[in-house]
């Protein structure tokens, strides 16, 4: 089964997004530094509730969601219509297309597993970010770490890659990303970031 069918299908408010997400990104925010009225792209954002918090979260931001849902991003896109600060996309974390530098920060929470080359997705990622913008992701499952999603992609036979944080992390160096790091959330999420020079 393709990811996108199996989103099509399973989404639902709660399907990722919980009190536990929303604890382990509190965490996130604490440390990382975001500028005053960012950007924000959040790839696979997963319902928008998640696009809701980061707009709350960074006071006067404009949040930019990107996901694979084809037949619900029109009901997701009416359910925001009163957020004029919240623009939702369909399209694949494989194939990112934006304008250069134009994003303080990048989200990739509980997706970049379906990245096909991370090299290509990072090096994407970077050319969007404004200088001194910063990339973060997270991870529920990473080598050496199951989780209940991971569980779940392998029942319905999902593609996906298991992730290694030295691995994201030495890709991110080659691309000349600055300040990077990785910690392990309160929650057993693994947590990775860096900057744009």
């Amino acid at each position: 089964m393709k990811a996108q069918e199996f989103f099509e299908k399973q989404f639902s408010e709660g399907f990722f997004y919980s009190g536990r997400h929303k604890k382990n990104l509190k965490e996130l925010f604490a440390l990382i530094r975001v500028p005053e009225a960012p950007v924000i792209l959040d790839i696979g954002f997963g319902e928008p509730s998640e696009l809701i918090f980061l707009n709350e979260t960074f006071a006067g931001s404009t949040v930019v969601g990107l996901d694979i849902y084809e037949k619900k991003m029109k009901g997701i896109t009416h359910g925001l219509r009163e957020f004029n600060r919240i623009r939702v996309f369909r399209g694949d974390i494989n194939a990112l297309e934006f304008e250069e530098e134009y994003f303080n920060a990048i989200f990739s929470f509980n997706s970049f597993y379906f990245s096909r080359s991370a090299e290509s997705v990072l090096a994407a990622i970077l050319g969007s970010l404004k200088r001194k913008g910063v990339f973060a992701l997270e991870l529920d499952f990473y080598s050496g770490h199951k989780s209940r999603n991971q569980a779940v992609y392998d029942k319905y036979n999902i593609e996906y890659n298991t992730c290694q944080a030295d691995h994201l992390l030495e890709n991110m160096k080659n691309l000349r990303f600055i300040d990077t790091g990785h910690y392990i959330s309160s929650q057993g999420n693994l947590f990775i970031y860096g900057y744009k020079k």
